[in-house]
């Protein structure tokens, strides 16, 4: 329990004496999950304004409501707080209502346009086997290393009541570090999700076009990514990839650099140097550490590395090897490998942006066999990256099947025009195909595979719902593919 002055103390001026004193459950933004007790915020969402739920979270037991407009008729039985920023107040008061967790953790931030949740999972993995005890914070696993748990909310960075609850729950378990996804939405000032977070060290992972239809343009989007510096300590190690995007903005602070520059011993660069297939060598100045890599896709490779120089420091300066060869390097849904009879290959990933697409059809091609794209494009969302990803599966698949990928409220056969924009070189009825409904699509390109045929499903990864203005229904591509591989008796 905690008072309301002690959770909002730039209010405490304008607050009631006896409000200041109140004691609270909980803090809270969705009036559902109002128990008795809670301090309830007002948000103003993209779908709906908390003011709406003021009536329903105060007669379902809320002790405080915090809002920015007028409130309907005010309850005796609810002190009503008013502040200019209900968004920064939430932010602040969950911190602060779990006694500040991410200030005594080592929290690690992860962000960037592609890689953030299997970077996440293979620097928790590493942490732990190094010997710190590590929760996850990710859009795939929440937890720690003896009770991992699926995210279910739908957010890869939680709401900060659900975020900062967690980290509260890992340093109770003992753990000294957490790694944290960060999308742009969470670090947009529009959401302020993770504005209290105090980290330790930043990984940047590789930045290309995705969500315009939030941020409004490239500029902003990658200036909205460089925020999660803001929220690092002064000496934190920054780590990205050898990239001007991000260097020369964060060129002031303790900037650590990926290179796979042969022959780079500059300072603040690591060198990636391949000594064979699988084994590398990491080396700056003053280090070497051989690495033994597993046998996995060289995209997953550079991830590998780029999490091992996220925490460089933390290894052992006397260590000069690492034995990676049966790490667990993939996340279901993200460059998922299901083989079949024949060398059938399906891939299952979740790329839904033009770098994603760039790197699953360079990484997961092959040099015989026909190559199937299926994919979508989710509704209400960047519409300008549409005819972008289509034209890179246009230059690299042997044949295209549009199909749909969370419409939400979008007449899919809009989204499937700005598909077909973007491609030129395939023929209708040939090698371009359109389903409506996702399950048919891929039982159609699986029926057209041949021994050596490779089919990107592109798009959903390991999501187990499709959302269209019809409602939610279940779609999972894992499962599809193997219904289909069982009913064509390919098991």
């Amino acid at each position: 329990m905690k008072t309301i002055g002690e959770l909002l103390p730039e209010l405490i001026n304008t607050l009631p004496s006896e409000s200041a004193h109140i004691k609270v459950s909980g803090v809270c933004s969705d009036s559902r999950n109002i128990t008795g007790g809670e301090m309830f915020f007002a948000l103003q969402g993209q779908n709906t304004d908390g003011h709406l739920w003021i009536d329903q979270a105060v007669q379902r037991g809320a002790r405080a409501v915090v809002h920015s407009s007028p409130p309907p008729l005010p309850s005796p039985h609810a002190a009503y707080i008013r502040c200019e920023n209900t968004r920064t107040m939430y932010s602040k008061a969950c911190s602060r209502f779990y006694d500040n967790p991410s200030a005594s953790l080592h929290c690690i931030g992860v962000t960037g346009t592609n890689g953030k949740t299997t970077s996440c999972w293979m620097i928790f993995q590493l942490l732990n086997m190094l010997g710190y005890r590590c929760g996850i914070i990710s859009g795939y696993w929440n937890g720690t290393e003896s009770e991992l748990t699926l995210s279910g909310s739908g957010l890869s960075t939680p709401e900060a009541s659900v975020l900062h609850r967690m980290l509260k729950e890992f340093s109770d378990a003992g753990c000294t570090h957490a790694v944290i996804e960060i999308t742009s939405h969470a670090l947009s000032q529009r959401t302020c999700r993770v504005e209290d977070l105090v980290l330790s060290r930043c990984l940047f992972t590789p930045f290309g076009r995705d969500h315009l239809d939030f941020h409004g343009d490239q500029q902003s989007y990658l200036l909205t990514k460089l925020h999660m510096s803001d929220l690092a300590v002064r000496d934190a190690p920054i780590t990205c990839i050898n990239s001007s995007t991000y260097a020369e903005h964060l060129a002031n602070r303790r900037l650590r650099t990926l290179s796979f520059r042969e022959g780079n011993k500059q300072p603040g660069f690591i060198n990636a140097e391949p000594i064979s297939m699988n084994e590398w060598l990491l080396s700056e100045p003053d280090r070497t550490l051989s690495v033994q890599l597993p046998d996995v896709q060289s995209f997953l490779q550079n991830n590998l590395l780029l999490a091992l120089a996220c925490i460089w420091d933390l290894i052992p300066e006397d260590q000069r090897s690492i034995d990676l060869s049966t790490f667990e390097c993939s996340v279901p849904g993200r460059g998922e490998v299901l083989d079949f009879p024949g060398s059938r290959r399906v891939v299952i990933d979740y790329a839904h942006n033009p770098l994603g697409f760039q790197t699953a059809f360079s990484s997961f091609s092959r040099p015989s066999g026909k190559v199937i794209a299926l994919f979508g494009a989710a509704g209400s969302r960047d519409t300008g990256k549409r005819p972008l990803m289509a034209s890179i599966a246009d230059s690299h698949a042997d044949v295209i099947i549009i199909t749909e990928e969370d419409p939400f409220g979008e007449d899919p056969r809009k989204i499937f025009l700005d598909l077909l924009f973007g491609i030129t070189g395939k023929i209708p009825g040939k090698t371009l195909f359109v389903f409506s409904r996702r399950e048919t699509a891929a039982a159609f390109a699986m029926s057209r595979m041949n021994p050596g045929d490779t089919l990107l499903m592109l798009g959903k990864g390991h999501e187990a719902v499709l959302r269209s203005r019809d409602g939610i229904r279940h779609c999972s591509d894992r499962l599809t593919v193997l219904r289909i591989a069982d009913h064509m008796k390919w098991v």
